[in-house]
Parts: structure tokens; C-alpha cells; sequence
């Protein structure tokens, strides 16, 4: 794998993103980690390598920050339930809007009336 430099064009949208983007201090922080996928994403890695290490570093740090480990877990949780959910919505949109031979495997089981389909 080449390392290279992170690009002019990530710097300026992690140091300098566009203000009237950014809704608040937590929508700075998704995009600053959505520019440093899309970098790792350029070096040729594996986009579930990729996802593993940041939620497992996420996760991690959350923790080890929190004075409280029971509060902590339970935000992990909160926050697990919260992403399955607009997943679980993100990837119902894609169902719908595709042709239904290309349907996601993983979809026929979160939906009971989702059939699967003869390819």
C-alpha cells in the first residue's frame, strides 16, 4: 500500500468546511470523519476494515473517557439502536427504489413481506 498525504481538498473540508454545511459542532465531527474514510477509501483499504476500526476506536474512546462505564454502555446502546434504525430505513429506500431482482439478501430477513427473489 502507498501512503501518501492527505490531499489539499480533505484538509480545507476537515479544517475549513463549508459554515453554512454544518449544522452544529456534531455534524463538523461526522464530516471531518466522513473526509478521513474517504481517505483511507483512496489508499485502497477495505471499506469494513475501514468501518470496524472506526467504530471499534469510537467505542473505545467513548468509554475510556466516561466517568461512568454504566452510562457510558448505555449510550452505546442508545446510539446502536439509533444507527440499526436509519439503517434499517436507508437500506428500505434503496429496496424500494431498486429493481427487485437486485434486492439486498440482508433485507428479506428484517422484513417479514420482503419475498426472496429467483436471480
Amino acid at each position: 500500500m502507498e501512503i501518501k498525504d492527505l490531499n489539499q481538498e480533505t484538509i480545507i473540508k476537515i479544517s475549513f468546511p463549508d459554515e453554512e454545511e454544518i449544522e452544529d459542532d456534531t455534524h463538523r465531527i461526522f464530516l471531518g470523519l466522513d473526509c478521513l474514510k474517504e481517505y483511507f477509501l483512496d489508499l485502497g483499504l477495505d471499506p469494513e476494515e475501514i468501518s470496524d476500526a472506526m467504530a471499534f476506536f469510537c467505542v473505545s474512546r467513548f468509554c475510556m473517557e466516561s466517568k461512568d462505564l454504566e452510562f457510558a454502555r448505555q449510550r452505546v446502546n442508545a446510539f446502536l439502536e439509533i444507527g440499526l434504525e436509519r439503517s434499517l430505513e436507508e437500506k428500505k429506500k434503496l429496496d424500494d427504489s431498486s429493481d427487485i431482482h437486485q434486492a439486498d439478501f440482508f433485507s428479506v430477513f428484517l422484513d417479514p413481506s420482503n419475498k426472496p427473489t429467483v436471480q
